[in-house]
């Protein structure tokens, strides 16, 4: 659905956009498109949809070599970063608009089904301009539906959405893979990506950082471990190991290794200590993510 080979824009006069940025997104795919602001995530999205012309590299979308010249767009859907809409016109409105200018023809019921499915069918004759940035954001996906396109790309679709909100469009790019659509998104939220997508890319910089299938990466262990008992550790011989919580009588550790989880709950429990839990912790994507690119907060 999108290949894109050894991407490189510069703006002027010299500042690096992409450097040499190389991915794929096979039909059916979710995947995740991460990095930190600044990494290039937006401007690779802009290449993709042909708003951004002058790059070197290949673009193929659905088989288009190149996407401007041809009518691919009618089976792609598309939420930019800063979506722009018409404030005095209602969702149904824009909605025909937006048909109208795709060339398609869509009827009233398909419309509302649409603004229902982002959780704005009862606002369908309202104004856009008194729309809440997050209202104006889950438009913004009915509208890159319009078209019910094979193809949905997203950039920062959960921008300005509270949790209910989030949640809604989740649920919806859920649903919209099970359908059989492809999805291409950048976002800055990991565990929706952990929730909804097969793989992740990740780039800083310009340049491709990882590009992994997910249930690959969760399903390698940190090899960390997590021992609590209903009492103090005595006389451990385990020196690096540190008390992270206490509450009460009960003790909680966090032991890197097999070997060293096992000695300790032996070492324990034969000082009197009673066993409460013994539990390998599995990693998030964000775990991951955190340790690829860094110890940041704004990924």
């Amino acid at each position: 659905m999108i290949e894109i080979k050894s991407l490189t824009k510069i703006y002027p006069p010299r500042k690096l956009g992409i450097k040499d940025l190389s991915f794929y997104v096979h039909k059916g795919e979710a995947v995740g498109f991460l990095g930190m602001n600044g990494a290039g995530k937006t401007t690779t999205i802009k290449i993709i949809m042909g708003l951004i012309k002058k790059y070197t590299g290949g673009v193929t979308i659905m088989g288009h070599m190149n996407p401007i010249a041809s009518d691919m767009y009618k089976k792609v859907g598309y939420l930019p970063e800063v979506p722009y809409f018409y404030d005095y016109l209602t969702p149904l409105e824009s909605l025909r608009l937006y048909a109208n200018l795709t060339g398609i023809t869509v009827d009233s019921n398909t419309m509302t089904a649409l603004l229902e499915m982002v959780g704005l069918k009862d606002v369908a004759k309202e104004r856009i301009a008194n729309f809440s940035k997050g209202m104006a954001q889950r438009f913004g996906l009915a509208q890159a539906m319009i078209n019910d396109p094979q193809l949905l790309i997203l950039d920062e679709p959960m921008s300005g959405l509270d949790p209910v909100g989030r949640k809604e469009i989740k649920d919806v790019l859920i649903e919209l893979k099970k359908q059989g659509k492809t999805l291409f998104f950048s976002t800055h939220i990991i565990p929706d990506v952990e929730v909804i997508c097969d793989r992740v890319i990740v780039i800083e910089k310009g340049k491709l950082l990882m590009d992994e299938k997910i249930a690959n990466l969760l399903s390698m262990s940190a090899d960390t471990y997590r021992v609590s008992f209903n009492r103090e550790v005595i006389d451990s011989q385990i020196s690096h190991i540190m008390l992270t919580s206490k509450s009460s009588n009960l003790y909680t550790y966090h032991v890197n290794g097999y070997s060293n989880a096992e000695k300790l709950a032996s070492e324990e429990t034969h000082n009197g200590s009673k066993l409460l839990e013994f539990l390998e912790l599995k990693p998030t994507l964000e775990d991951y993510i955190y340790k690829t690119i860094g110890s940041r907060k704004d990924v």
